[in-house]
């Protein structure tokens, strides 16, 4: 056993300390999601339940950004196959700007087409599960650590290109493997909410393998989410008269 363990090909000990992160993370999704529905079981723990979700959002981002410092301070990543070198900025600036912001106008455009369907639309926050836009950040660093965290995992095996890409693929099956996704999926006014991250990693992971660093990622990510937030406002104010030509029924008047 000692041998064996001595002898283990390199990529061994990454995958390993992966898979067991992505082991505590989805037992800790699943805890703060059970105490969260709990506590919204009765209405005078109704706030309660919101500050349990928080505390869940913030601490998986929290708990993403430890794991991914310690796997490297633990030299198990690389930190190319993570994504933390420096691009060069001077080359990077020429064509970033222009890329980045076609993909996120074609996010905003698709997801607006996607909600003009539905005459009832809840507030943004609601959609996401946020209990204020503060809760941004939390987002920002969950999903960008967790994806480098994932590449870092798997580029020791399958190298920094590859490691990149899989990481999106290991990322959206972890997702659905979490409370609640598979649900959100089958309803259609949340399922563009559900789709809308793994594209953002989509997004985020192109603009890295062209970069070579996360950081202007990071940047990609951001502008594609502020992108789709525009044209969510812009469709949940107009599509509604748009659509009967009269406002709603006061039932169906958006948050």
């Amino acid at each position: 056993m000692l041998a064996w363990v001595a002898d283990a090909p390199a990529w061994v000990w990454p995958l390993g300390f992966g898979a067991l992160c992505a082991a505590l993370w989805l037992a800790a999704a699943y805890g703060f999601t059970a105490l969260a529905r709990w506590l919204g079981r009765r209405p005078e723990r109704a706030l309660r339940s919101l500050s349990a979700w928080r505390l869940g959002r913030w601490a998986g981002a929290v708990g993403a950004a430890i794991a991914l410092d310690a796997a490297l301070i633990g030299c198990l990543f690389a930190t190319s196959d993570v994504g933390l070198g420096v691009p060069d900025w001077a080359a990077t600036l020429q064509w970033l700007p222009t890329v980045a912001g076609v993909m996120a106008l074609w996010l905003a455009l698709l997801w607006g087409a996607a909600w003009w369907r539905y005459p009832a639309r809840a507030s943004l926050l609601h959609n996401l599960g946020w209990g204020s836009a503060g809760d941004l950040p939390a987002y920002l660093i969950f999903h960008e650590a967790s994806l480098a965290f994932l590449r870092g995992a798997l580029g020791s095996a399958l190298g920094a290109y590859w490691g990149a890409w899989s990481a999106i693929v290991v990322k959206g099956g972890l997702a659905l493997l979490a409370p609640g996704s598979l649900a959100a999926l089958r309803e259609g006014p949340r399922r563009p909410w559900a789709l809308l991250t793994i594209s953002l990693d989509w997004l985020s992971t192109a603009v890295l393998v062209a970069s070579g660093s996360l950081w202007p990622g990071l940047a990609a990510r951001l502008l594609g989410f502020l992108a789709v937030l525009i044209a969510y406002g812009f469709v949940r104010r107009i599509a509604p008269q748009t659509e009967t030509g009269c406002p709603p029924p006061a039932g169906n008047q958006p948050e």
